[in-house]
């Protein structure tokens, strides 16, 4: 808070509480409310929005194929920073049309093939 604002609510002065008592309700922006009883006690709250409690989930652990799709959570929230939407977005993986020669069912290759490492790389081969 900068000093001139503190300068104005120091100057603010109530000169009989019951005033203020009698203004019950104080509704601000965004769903903010002020409510004083007749004891002086000030309660504040914050409305609900429009979403329901709990969590927004996507599709739960699956193993993905040519075609298949999964779901992720998505929301929609304001300047304020409440969310006031959830809902999911579904992503597809592409499908693989068409393999041609053994290449879809090979459990090795049609013919000797030369494999080469570089790097940091290691592996191990056998026929």
């Amino acid at each position: 808070m900068s000093a001139a604002d503190k300068s104005k609510l120091d100057q603010i002065n109530v000169s009989n509480i019951t005033d203020v008592i009698s203004a019950s309700t104080i509704i601000g922006s965004n769903g903010i409310s002020v409510t004083v009883s007749d004891a002086g006690v000030a309660t504040i709250k914050h409305a609900n929005s429009a979403i329901t409690a709990g969590t927004a989930s996507g599709t739960a652990t699956s193993t993905l194929t040519n075609g298949g799709s999964f779901k992720i959570p998505s929301v929609t929230y304001d300047a304020y920073g409440h969310i006031t939407a959830t809902s999911t977005t579904t992503l597809t993986l592409p499908s693989i049309t068409s393999v041609t020669g053994n290449a879809g069912t090979a459990t090795k290759f049609a013919s000797a093939q030369s494999v080469t490492l570089t790097g940091d790389t290691t592996g191990t081969a056998s026929s």
